[in-house]
């Protein structure tokens, strides 16, 4: 590829084919969006840039979602920022942000076959323009609505265009201007009416007159042509085929004079080629004018200004081959670059360079005998040839140091020269030292040289060396000798050290810069106590004397390479490196780094050790692999990138592994909405700064998960997050310039919507949701304890209770036995005795029980009312009836609460009965759920003579019925039911009423 350019101006050139990822090589147009998207109209789909990768939109068979055609002729940006295509068949498409999907506009295309638009092109106020060889349509940018003009002749009647290659160039509302092959129209907008229709009218038609007949070609191309009239009058037309201007005679005709004489607008680059392919460029702002041929391409088919210093072309090969998509980026020359001009050939490593007061450029090339000397205008010529005997010995020339009177040369196998300035000879020198490619001219009268550990100290007036000192007796190979201002000399060494010798004395310190085994190539000293390192392979390290603390730089920072040479320091404190990618430029206040490749107009890649050297007026020089790369780093300082403004770019936005569509562009999007469960997302970026991409750091920052900012390269642009909480988010992302600065932002907030139980109303209820159902449970369990307690107070009082009444009864048989004792009855008494103890035994076997068999109590029953018939026989009789229907074999009881009324019914209804005998009836009825319902009748005298009868002191009775009406409250409140006994008379209309008691008794089945 050769490059031809102006004075001040340097281009550089790069290919984009499909094997990046282009859709197709054949490429029929280019434009960019607001955003900085690049967009593509290829043969084969359209593929949109992003500075690193394409994204591809295709045609697919039954896929309506997809394109509706593969091949594509013309695309546009409206002022909208709405992208239009136009398919070869007359599909008009626009592209929707949000569906990320392009939509047939029906009522713009043409889907004839024959009559299709063939051209594409917005005007001033962003209206689209359709032409076809038969009208015009618009459609206006502010309504939506579409116009469609007849192209009228100036006979007034329709006109139908020849059909051939068009260029369109809208000047206003009322004036267009038509390019087809070599012809020229002036059309002008007229109300006069065809069937009723405005039309567009040729009132003018000029001719185009190029040197050469008009290429024809076999496949459809835009004619790239741009119109343009100066405010003096003069036109002129910028084409693919060369720049025209008008004569006098109305004739377009080819100009070769100087434009800067003509008064273009400084805010716009004006761009043509001509039939050599070659792409002339002309910057009014500059007032000057560049060319640029790619030997690759032998026509250029269409062409793109996406700013003031990047172009993008396309075309084809001298083989009908189509080349793919390729960008030109134009820089201020403040590099110059001494290559092959120079005579030095593309494969040749440059090492040691110096640069004399009078701009001669001295320097040492591998495989070379002498030294390559190249003056102020470039041209070269040989000094200081070895003899052929001596070359084999010395190898390359590696170190080139200046005195007043000459050269000290140290050479690679371990020659030493001194070049004489006045003699313009050699003196060869003999130094103790296998090795002299590392020499430091201390005085006019000593060079210290360091040989593998050892340091000597040589005197060239009496050819005698010293050793200086000496390292470890390990390997301790020096590689550099740099002298600082307080007389001290610094060594790099292997294993990532540096050494410190002290000039008069020859002791040293070591100091250790990393644990890796670096070498370390180069040493400069910085502005506070701090010294700056290339390591070779390791970046650049920078120690602090005072602190000891050391700060790394290397790619995952931004620098261009790990693999570092030489390291200089200018005047504004920036440190430069040489690597094998470039130069490196590092803030030492900042820590950004500052890519400078050939993309800033200097052409070495790749650099090498001891290849560097400052020059009195402040150029720095710098030696690599095919030349030397020369410039002041202070004017470098102020390369700013005026020519566009840089962007943030989100390509893409995915969950869970899938692209996302929201209701608004990702592009333009500030706000983004997550449904619920979507807690991971990844986002893809880019920078809209093409000229600069691959030297771009990124940095971002999710706002609530990370607190500080994550650095990246270009060439890892996603982050990814995971495990996200339901809230808002901020996500931040920063990009550097072209000189290193932080000036492209982007923020995007995030929302991730919660479950209902992922709500901060929901995390403040459950809380006090738990805490109430925990006070309730304690509440209720401190409650449950109380119960617990009053129930055992409850069946310690029952069983109290149940105690009271056993004694009563007993006190009453004793009494009995007494009576039948002293009426001297023994039989009565040693039957009652029997019954008795009977009695008590069943008494005392069911003194710890709460229920006792139904059997049991029925014949504790039996056995106490036998006890009283034996003592009151004479006064009642009595009958115990039980329901024969019921298994009372299974059935349990609580105990003791029919005996009181039965006792109470004989001492109080029955023995006080006179002129006859009572009865006593008791009558157990049908269990009902959780109860026995007992009936004891007796027809005595009833409660109110029994009231009346009654001793004075006399209550035995009533403390009876009480204890069983406690011990029922008792029952019903420890098991929840209720459980009671009433009283009544048995005849209430009779003087001696008698009684009728109803009890429930609790029961249980076994």
């Amino acid at each position: 590829m050769a490059i031809l350019t102006c004075r001040g101006q340097s281009l550089n050139l790069r290919t984009y084919t499909t094997r990046d990822g282009l859709s197709n090589n054949q490429i029929r147009a280019i434009t960019a969006d607001s955003s900085g998207f690049l967009w593509i109209a290829t043969w084969d789909g359209i593929s949109r840039f992003d500075g690193y990768e394409f994204k591809n939109y295709y045609h697919i068979p039954g896929d309506s979602t997809s394109l509706p055609y593969f091949a594509y002729r013309d695309i546009c940006v409206d002022g909208d920022d709405n992208i239009w295509v136009l398919s070869e068949i007359g599909h008009v498409l626009r592209y929707n942000k949000t569906t990320d999907k392009f939509e047939i506009i029906n009522e713009l295309s043409t889907l004839s076959g024959q009559e299709i638009a063939v051209i594409l092109k917005t005007d001033y106020k962003n209206n689209l323009w359709l032409f076809h060889p038969d009208r015009i349509t618009k459609r206006i940018a502010s309504t939506g609505k579409t116009e469609t003009y007849n192209i009228i002749g100036a006979d007034k009647k329709p006109l139908r265009i020849e059909r051939g290659e068009y260029s369109l160039s809208v000047i206003n509302e009322d004036l267009i201007w038509i390019t087809v092959d070599n012809t020229l129209y002036r059309l002008k907008k007229t109300d006069s009416n065809y069937n009723n229709e405005k039309g567009w009218i040729i009132e003018e038609k000029y001719t185009v007159a190029p040197a050469s007949e008009l290429i024809r070609r076999d496949y459809y191309s835009k004619l790239w042509s741009e119109f343009y009239e100066t405010p003096g009058g003069e036109r002129w037309l910028f084409r693919y085929d060369g720049l025209y201007r008008q004569d006098k005679d109305g004739v377009f005709r080819e100009f070769n004079g100087m434009l800067n004489d003509y008064n273009f607008p400084a805010t716009r680059i004006l761009i043509w080629g001509d039939r050599n392919s070659i792409l002339h460029i002309y910057d009014p702002s500059s007032r000057q004018v560049f060319t640029i041929k790619d030997e690759e391409v032998n026509e250029i088919m269409t062409c793109f200004v996406q700013s003031r210093n990047l172009i993008w072309i396309s075309g084809l090969s001298s083989s009908h081959g189509y080349t793919g998509l390729k960008r030109i980026i134009i820089t201020p020359r403040f590099f110059k670059n001494y290559q092959q001009e120079s005579g030095i050939e593309n494969a040749e490593a440059v090492y040691a360079i110096y640069k004399d007061s009078k701009g001669y450029i001295w320097t040492g090339i591998r495989g070379r005998d002498h030294i390559h000397v190249i003056n102020p205008e470039g041209k070269w010529t040989v000094k200081g040839r070895l003899a052929p005997e001596i070359a084999p010995k010395a190898g390359h020339l590696r170190a080139i140091k200046a005195t007043e009177t000459g050269l000290w040369l140290g050479y690679y196998l371990g020659e030493m020269m001194f070049y004489d300035f006045s003699s313009e000879k050699l003196i060869r020198h003999h130094p103790d030292a296998e090795y002299c490619h590392t020499i430091l001219p201390w005085t006019d009268s000593t060079v210290f040289i360091a040989h593998n550990n050892i340091l000597i100290k040589y005197y060239p007036a009496d050819r005698r060396s010293v050793l200086f000192a000496r390292l470890p007796d390990v390997p301790k190979n020096i590689y550099c000798l740099v002298p600082d201002n307080d007389g001290n000399i610094w060594g790099g060494l292997i294993g990532s050290q540096v050494v410190k010798f002290n000039s008069k004395n020859g002791k040293y310190d070591i100091i250790k810069l990393a644990e890796e085994e670096y070498n370390v190539e180069s040493i400069c000293f910085g502005d506070k106590n701090d010294i700056w390192a290339a390591l070779l392979g390791g970046g650049v390290c920078n120690y602090n004397l005072i602190t000891g603390e050391k700060k790394y730089f290397n790619t995952s920072n931004g620098l261009s390479n790990n693999t570092t040479y030489s390291i200089l320091k200018d005047k504004s404190g920036f440190i430069w490196v040489s690597t094998n990618s470039g130069i490196s430029r590092i803030d030492p206040k900042t820590g950004l780094i500052r890519i400078f490749d050939s993309s800033d107009g200097q052409n070495i890649t790749e650099f090498n050790s001891d290849a560097a050297f400052v020059a009195e007026d402040g150029e720095f020089l710098l030696g690599g692999i095919g030349g030397i790369v020369s410039f002041y780093p202070d004017s470098v300082a102020l390369l700013q990138n005026t020519f566009f403004k840089q962007g943030i770019l989100l390509t893409d936005f995915k969950v869970s592994g899938e692209s996302r569509i929201f209701s608004k562009p990702l592009t333009t999007a500030d706000t983004l909405t997550l449904p619920k469960g979507d807690n991971n997302f990844q986002i893809n970026f880019s920078s809209s700064d093409f000229t600069n991409s691959e030297k771009t750091i990124y940095r971002y920052m999710l706002e609530g998960v990370e607190d500080k900012w994550t650095e990246t390269t270009w060439r890892n642009r996603s982050v990814s997050y995971s495990n996200l909480d339901p809230r808002w988010y901020t996500f931040r992302i920063q990009a550097t310039d072209r000189n290193g600065q932080w000036s492209a932002s982007r923020e995007l907030k995030i929302r991730i919507e919660p479950y209902f139980y992922q709500t901060r109303l929901f995390r403040i209820a459950v809380p006090l949701f738990v805490i109430a159902i925990l006070a309730t449970i304690l509440i209720a369990y401190i409650l449950h304890i109380r119960q617990k307690e009053r129930m055992k107070q409850d069946e310690l009082r029952l069983n109290a209770l149940r105690g009271q009444m056993n004694p009563h009864f007993i006190f009453n048989s004793l009494n009995s036995i007494n009576y039948f004792i002293s009426n001297n009855d023994k039989l009565s008494a040693n039957s009652y005795i029997a019954d008795f103890s009977r009695l008590i035994r069943s008494i005392l076997a069911n003194l710890d029980r709460n229920y006792v068999p139904f059997e049991t109590e029925l014949k504790s029953l039996i056995d106490y009312i036998r006890i009283e018939h034996l003592r009151f026989g004479d006064k009642f009789d009595y009958s115990i009836v039980t329901e024969e229907k019921v298994n009372y074999s299974n059935m349990e009881v609580i105990p003791g609460l029919v005996q009181p009324f039965i006792e109470n019914a004989i001492w109080h209804g029955i023995r006080s009965l006179e002129n006859r005998k009572g009865f006593i009836s008791v009558k157990f009825k049908l269990p009902e759920n959780d109860r026995v319902k007992c009936i004891i009748e007796d027809d005595g005298i009833g409660r109110n003579l029994a009231s009346e009868k009654r001793m004075p002191g006399e209550n035995h009775v009533s403390k009876g019925i009480s204890i069983v009406a406690e011990r029922l409250r008792l029952l019903s409140k420890l098991t929840g039911k209720n459980f009671e006994f009433e009283i009544t008379d048995l005849y209430p209309d009779r003087e001696e009423t008698g009684t009728r008691v109803l009890v429930e008794i609790p029961f249980r089945k076994k």
